[in-house]
């Protein structure tokens, strides 16, 4: 379940929806961050278990609250270690 703002119940916005490749973030309060589209997105970590784990924000506005990792968000930690960069492929014939 994601919860925005104005408790509203949110299984399809676009802000969600999209795939995400998340980059780390050197403050811990915001671990990741990424752009899409010029949007600047941010997730931050709440004090679970009395709030929601994550906030999504999009340009600095909190946009939605949620517990769960999105299936389509990928973290920088599960990416693999040699991958190079991302959408970069190699060819070493």
């Amino acid at each position: 379940m994601i919860v925005v703002n104005r408790g509203l119940i949110v299984t399809n916005v676009e802000n969600l929806d999209v795939s995400v490749i998340w980059e780390s973030n050197s403050d811990p309060e915001n671990p990741y961050r990424a752009e899409i589209e010029d949007e600047q997105r941010l997730l931050r970590l709440n004090d679970f278990p009395d709030e929601h784990l994550y906030t999504l924000l999009v340009n600095g506005a909190a946009f939605a609250d949620f517990d769960d990792w999105l299936v389509n968000w990928v973290r920088p930690e599960e990416l693999p270690a040699n991958s190079g960069p991302i959408g970069v492929s190699f060819n070493r014939g």
